[in-house]
């Protein structure tokens, strides 16, 4: 008798664990986007793992749920971004060229006019003047302290 309820237990804990799991990467996405390497970071700005290694920060302004898939690229193409500091009106970037092992630094203002746009308008009319390379390391350093920037 005991170990008759005792296998009903069981065989119902084996049958909700399995649910929660389908409930759980059902809903991933939703819940934990950096599982699918995604990071807000904020007004439709994304940090994405990049497959060459580091990440990328793109502005998406229709993202699947909370994950980000794709973007108009922000950070320079081909650069791989090394580090990213934010908040709700900045992001400071630094980010790597491909075959090369300088750094170069970048501050986004978030504030910039934000409107649906085609690909072909994305750099010139959008990007470029939300997007200022700083001339420095000491620059990107004291943008971030001053600004109270949280690292990603």
């Amino acid at each position: 008798m005991f170990a008759s309820k005792l296998k009903t237990i069981v065989t119902a804990l084996v049958f909700l664990g399995i649910i929660t799991l389908i409930v759980l990467f059902e809903n991933s996405e939703q819940w934990f986007p950096s599982w699918h390497g995604s990071y807000d970071l904020g007004d439709n700005y994304y940090a994405m793992d990049w497959d060459g290694g580091g990440r990328i920060i793109v502005y998406n302004d229709h993202p699947t749920k909370r994950t980000c898939y794709s973007g108009a690229y922000v950070s320079p193409y081909g650069y791989k971004v090394i580090d990213i500091y934010y908040d709700s009106q900045w992001i400071c970037f630094a980010a790597q060229p491909s075959r090369t092992d300088s750094l170069k630094y970048y501050i986004v203002d978030k504030r910039c006019e934000q409107k649906s746009f085609s690909a072909d308008s994305v750099i010139i009319e959008h990007i470029q003047p939300c997007l200022k390379q700083l001339p420095n390391d000491a620059t990107y350093q004291m943008q971030i302290s001053t600004l109270h920037l949280k690292s990603l």
